[in-house]
């Protein structure tokens, strides 16, 4: 999989963005093998505007930059990103925006891709939850709110399968790198 032309300028200049929120959506060429910016570059735009602006029949991965006030005082703009695979969209897309997750969590270095699969759900809420569940290594949802189940451990060098019927992918977090170290119950080791 290769990254399209200006992607990786955009994406530094995306990491820089100190805003209330932002955007950075990605989505794969009609090659089907390359990442590209889906529309001119990252977007300052709250998550419930992005997601009345976007279609809900096409996968993408949604990076967010978000201004999170902390209760001692801090300001923390963490990256948030998304797998955006929506329910109405053809399996054979859901499949290959499913497979590519893993790459592109790896080529930007990304802790934690977060499974999206209604564009209601895209909200500031939301997003404080799922950066939260990155960081405390927790499902921040309470009972019967839509929780993947337990985590399963990964060590290096092991691969995960989607099953047939979910395509939840989840990555854990280790001190602001990126580290493969957790996988939902949905996924089957290999």
């Amino acid at each position: 999989m290769a990254v399209g032309d200006g992607v990786k300028e955009v994406w530094k200049k995306f990491r820089q963005v100190n805003v209330d929120y932002a955007a950075l959506v990605l989505k794969l060429d009609k090659d089907e093998e390359t990442i590209v910016v889906d529309g001119d570059g990252y977007q300052e735009v709250s998550p419930e505007d992005l997601a009345e602006d976007m279609s809900d029949t096409s996968p993408r991965w949604i990076i967010w930059s978000v201004k999170i006030a902390r209760d001692d005082g801090r300001v923390q703009y963490p990256l948030i990103p998304l797998y955006f695979s929506p329910k109405s969209c053809n399996e054979r897309a859901r499949m290959l925006y499913s497979s590519k997750t893993v790459q592109v969590s790896a080529e930007f270095e990304l802790a934690k891709v977060h499974a999206l699969s209604d564009l209601d759900d895209m909200t500031m809420d939301a997003l404080t939850k799922m950066h939260l569940s990155t960081v405390t290594g927790r499902n921040s949802q309470g009972p019967g709110e839509g929780s993947s189940g337990p985590a399963r451990s990964m060590r290096k060098g092991q691969s995960a399968e989607l099953s047939q019927v979910d395509h939840h992918i989840t990555f854990g977090f280790n001190g602001g790198r990126s580290t493969l170290s957790g996988v939902h119950s949905d996924l089957a080791k290999s």
